[in-house]
């Protein structure tokens, strides 16, 4: 079973991610409990980030794996075990999308304002790895972050990222089972429901 949790910043989006993916660790603790985190950390606020959210899970049986990119991301994807029991959270769409498209090799070109194909192009091998931990893993959780209330942005870059988190919603929410908008701590289900 694949969630979809969507929130804004400091919503309880990552908090309740972990609810959902302890309850369903806690049905099966012979199996592993993976945590990918995608965050890069090059400087003393990420690192303070990354050490708050490595806190709150300390002791929980997580196994952690850094997939700050797609390669790393498809790498895991590809060893993972088929196993039915398997939990895996993935926290979250947002640093994915933006580590793959302002990589160092690839910066340039997305500065420039991008075709719906090249925003296809760029998230396709992320999606295609999360469709394989869809069907590998017996509970997935994907968290992504809501940062479209301002629109549009007259800045070709921060659309491009934009425009490529929304293509990877979209086509995440296409094959999850479940998708949530977590306000305040408070999950609202708009495709499927709440786990058990």
């Amino acid at each position: 079973m694949t969630t979809l949790v969507i929130g804004g910043a400091a919503s309880g989006k990552s908090e309740y991610a972990e609810r959902l993916a302890e309850t369903a660790h806690a049905a099966g603790r012979e199996t592993p409990l993976w945590y990918i985190a995608t965050m890069a950390a090059p400087d003393d606020e990420s690192r303070d980030r990354v050490r708050k959210h490595r806190d709150r899970r300390a002791g929980k049986g997580y196994e952690t794996v850094e997939c700050p990119d797609g390669d790393a991301l498809a790498a895991f994807a590809e060893q993972l075990d088929a196993d039915a029991g398997t939990v895996v959270l993935l926290d979250d769409f947002g640093n994915l999308a933006a580590n793959e498209l302002f990589a160092p090799e690839r910066v340039g070109e997305a500065l420039e304002p991008m075709t719906d194909e090249q925003v296809t192009a760029r998230v396709n091998p992320l999606v295609q790895s999360l469709e394989i931990l869809h069907r590998k893993a017996g509970t997935l959780v994907l968290v992504t972050n809501d940062v479209f209330g301002d629109g549009p942005s007259d800045d070709p870059g921060v659309d491009n990222y934009l425009r490529c988190l929304a293509a990877l919603d979209r086509m995440v929410a296409a094959f999850s089972d479940n998708v949530c908008e977590v306000t305040a701590g408070l999950a609202d289900y708009i495709k499927g429901g709440e786990p058990v």
